[in-house]
């Protein structure tokens, strides 16, 4: 396989990682808020600001993209874009 490789998953809310249901972490903020976050750049830095972390066994990030997904006036999952090659 030539060129950056992707990964992509729509995750109901049930399948998110520990922490997310309370808010905490990338898809905790976007699962509250329901504001979509795009980050290209400073992975390090946003990932501290979110208390994101990387699961153990997985390639860290480079960039990522969160969008909720919305049912009415509800949060009901997400979907999330990574890119662990390239910001």
């Amino acid at each position: 396989m030539h060129g950056p490789a992707l990964i992509a998953a729509a995750l109901p809310v049930g399948a998110l990682r520990p922490g997310a249901h309370e808010g905490i972490g990338f898809e905790g903020y976007v699962l509250r808020t329901r504001e979509t976050i795009l980050i290209n750049e400073n992975m390090v830095e946003a990932s501290k600001k979110y208390g994101s972390y990387t699961i153990p066994g997985t390639s860290p990030s480079k960039s990522v993209l969160f969008v909720p997904l919305i049912v009415g006036d509800q949060s009901r999952g997400l979907i999330n874009l990574i890119d662990t090659k390239r910001e």
